[in-house]
């Protein structure tokens, strides 16, 4: 998701879990987030911990990432080129 995410905003993947307010990180966070615990099923935990960011951070970035997918139209499979 880190490297379909980065292509989608034309940045690095380490940039993802860089701390940083600047727009196109944090939303490319906010959909990795959301996409990882919405759509994979991993914990909280898990993502903040990969990510380096607190719990209850991947916690509001999810109900962000929401926002974004519809308004955007955005969906993880066509992002990552997969049938699910």
């Amino acid at each position: 998701i880190i490297k379909a995410v980065s292509d989608l905003f034309s940045i690095q993947p380490e940039e993802i879990a860089v701390a940083s307010k600047e727009r196109t990180i944090v939303k490319a966070r906010i959909l990795v987030c959301y996409w990882a615990v919405r759509e994979l099923g991993m914990s909280m935990t898990d993502v903040a911990d990969r990510l380096k960011i607190a719990v209850p951070t991947v916690s509001i970035a999810v109900k962000k990432g929401m926002q974004v997918v519809r308004n955007e139209g955005l969906e993880l499979s066509k992002i990552l080129n997969v049938k699910m």
